[in-house]
Order: structure tokens, then C-alpha cells, then sequence
């Protein structure tokens, strides 16, 4: 084998070296940034449009929510009409009970028994019978 002759390296070879590597090196990453910065702005657009999509939909459903709370509201509303006039038949019934608790107590009053119109009729009798005696 031959023996090859051994070359210095010298500290400008060495700057040559880092500085040939740095070239290549900013090279590199030159194409990455801009091969990236086309896809950066891509994701960016579609991330606006994304954000853009997303607030119309959290407004849309605000919108039918706050329907949602209205028309439920006017349910209340209706059902606390149809509760009241229940009430009102509630209290018509009652005084119309009360009314007819009230005749039917009354009606001794007003009326006389068959009892004592048996008995009135008899005595009536008795009292004719002895005016014709006398």
C-alpha cells in the first residue's frame, strides 16, 4: 500500500469547511420555509374560514335558542291562562255548591214537611169537626 502524504489542515480550510456547510445549510432551510410558507398561509386561510364558519353557526344557535326561550316563555303564558280560567270554573263551581248547600238548608224554612201537613191537616180537622158540634 501507498502511503499518502498527510495535508495540513489549516484554520482557513477549516473556515471554508463551516462557511460551505452554512451556505448549504441556509440553502435548506430557505426551501423549507418557502415550500412551508405556501402551506402556512393555506392553514391560515383555512383556519379563518374555519373561525369564520364557527361563529355563524354559535349565532345561528344564540338565534335558536333565544326562539326556543320565547316560544317556551308563550307556552308558560298559555298555560298559566288555561290554569286561571280552570280556577274560575273552580270557584263557579264552588259557589254554585254553596248555593245549593245553602237552598237545600233553607228549604225547612220554605217548605213544610208531609209530616206537618198531615198533622196540620188533621188538626184542622179536629178544629172543623168541633165548630160543627157547637
Amino acid at each position: 500500500m501507498k502511503k499518502t502524504a498527510k495535508k495540513e489542515v489549516t484554520i482557513q480550510d477549516l473556515a471554508d469547511i463551516i462557511q460551505k456547510v452554512n451556505t448549504n445549510t441556509l440553502k435548506v432551510i430557505k426551501e423549507v420555509a418557502s415550500s412551508l410558507g405556501g402551506k402556512i398561509k393555506d392553514l391560515d386561510v383555512r383556519l379563518q374560514t374555519s373561525e369564520q364558519k364557527f361563529d355563524r353557526t354559535i349565532k345561528k344557535l344564540d338565534i335558536k335558542i333565544e326562539n326556543l326561550a320565547v316560544s317556551t316563555a308563550r307556552g308558560f303564558q298559555a298555560v298559566d291562562v288555561r290554569f286561571g280560567q280552570v280556577d274560575k270554573k273552580f270557584e263557579d263551581m264552588e259557589e254554585g255548591m254553596k248555593a245549593i248547600r245553602r237552598d237545600i238548608l233553607n228549604m225547612d224554612d220554605r217548605f213544610v214537611s208531609r209530616f206537618a201537613l198531615d198533622e196540620h191537616t188533621r188538626r184542622y180537622r179536629h178544629v172543623e169537626n168541633k165548630e160543627k158540634t157547637k
